[in-house]
């Protein structure tokens, strides 16, 4: 399998150009989406696109402008955006439409369906080429996480086995879009496989078991394991994997050292506490948000759009992508490095009475009280 990883500078790589890579690493959210722009402007038959945000702001309208000269070149182009993440994009969506772009809503609120959100970011060009990661559309993700934005990162792909899997998963969730039952197993797939890859597919009722299974069994055979997670909250059976495997090997967990979501920010320090004692080598990425979605398990990489909690394993829709191969593995540990380089080694310290409670509360939301209500609410939906 053929490889190539987009470097922190962009630059091209040197020589004379080899056969297209079967996958490309986009390190930061600003090389991603320069990645999603090249493709969109080579487009000659469709465009499929699916988002959690679509903010206004410069990065919404270099896309807009991308996704209208496709249309006007006779192109077919598809936007699918979550009616909760993507709340301030109505008046933009007014605009596509009348540039003969079709959008469709996800979901659109109502209180027994709120839960249930569409939390992939995906592109899907000519059904040749495809590109995943965890960067929504909002100019925080239009970065290098260093000198200005977030840092986030994604993965594009030329297998033509794994474009087609992830765009006829992208065509059954634009059937489903408005979201009126859930959908069934045949409609729906947990997994698809090919050489050295497997993408899961994890949904409201369709719970991303395949997904867990896979994810726990590398775990529990790996010595050297990486995670760069957006919002750390892994379930107890997976805290004790890591700690195995911490004494095996190596484990190493960045963080950001500041979320943007409070709760989930503190659900997260309560499960780091925790793990400081451990073998575990736990880190705190310093210069911005840290949004990357990525773990490495020896040669085993997953990259997408689900979190480390129990709501991307159990609640929301979400993408995630196993690709089985030591290359990858060692170009995207590359990436963890240039990230622990801007990151300090987390200590816990001893936080308060009133900060241990407020993290004990958040991380019971979070993990338990969450998933208890999806699950009620996804009675009245079956």
């Amino acid at each position: 399998m053929s490889a190539s990883i987009a470097r922190h500078t962009g630059e091209p790589p040197a020589g004379p150009l080899g056969p297209e890579p079967v996958f490309t690493w986009h390190a930061t959210g600003a090389l991603w989406f320069d990645a999603v722009v090249a493709a969109i402007e080579r487009a000659e038959t469709t465009v499929d696109l699916e988002f959690y945000i679509w903010s206004p702001g410069r990065l919404a309208g270099r896309l807009h402008a991308a996704l209208a000269r496709a249309a006007a070149r006779g192109c077919r182009v598809r936007l699918l955006l979550d009616t909760f993440g993507s709340e301030h994009a109505g008046p933009a969506v007014i605009i596509m439409r009348q540039a003969g772009i079709e959008v469709s809503w996800f979901n659109p609120r109502r209180w027994a369906r709120l839960s249930f959100r569409n939390h992939r970011k995906l592109v899907v060009v000519d059904r040749r080429h495809a590109l995943l990661g965890g960067c929504n559309v909002a100019d925080e993700y239009d970065g290098d996480g260093v000198q200005n934005g977030w840092r986030d990162l994604g993965i594009g792909t030329h297998d033509p086995a794994c474009v087609m899997a992830l765009a006829r998963s992208f065509d059954r969730l634009w059937a489903m879009a408005p979201f009126d039952r859930l959908p069934g197993a045949e409609s729906m797939p947990e997994a698809s496989r090919g050489e050295g890859w497997e993408l899961f597919v994890a949904g409201a009722g369709r719970g991303g078991r395949r997904y867990r299974r896979c994810l726990h069994r590398d775990l529990a055979s790996a010595s050297q394991i990486d995670v760069l997670a957006a919002y750390f909250v892994p379930t107890t059976r997976v805290r004790g994997l890591l700690r195995r495997a911490a004494r095996r090997g190596r484990v190493r967990v960045i963080v950001p050292v500041m979320g943007d979501v409070p709760l989930a920010h503190h659900a997260s320090a309560h499960v780091l506490h925790a793990l400081v004692p451990s073998q575990i080598q736990v880190y705190q990425y310093l210069p911005a948000m840290l949004h990357a979605k990525l773990v490495i398990a020896d040669d085993a990489v997953y990259v997408g759009s689900a979190n480390f909690d129990p709501r991307s394993l159990r609640i929301n829709f979400d993408l995630m992508l196993r690709i089985q191969d030591p290359q990858i593995a060692a170009q995207a540990r590359d990436i963890v490095a240039g990230i622990q380089s801007h990151s300090a080694r987390y200590l816990c310290g001893h936080p308060g009475l009133l900060a241990r409670w407020r993290q004990r509360a958040a991380y019971a939301a979070v993990a338990w009280l969450d998933p208890y209500i999806a699950r009620r609410k996804l009675r009245l939906l079956s």
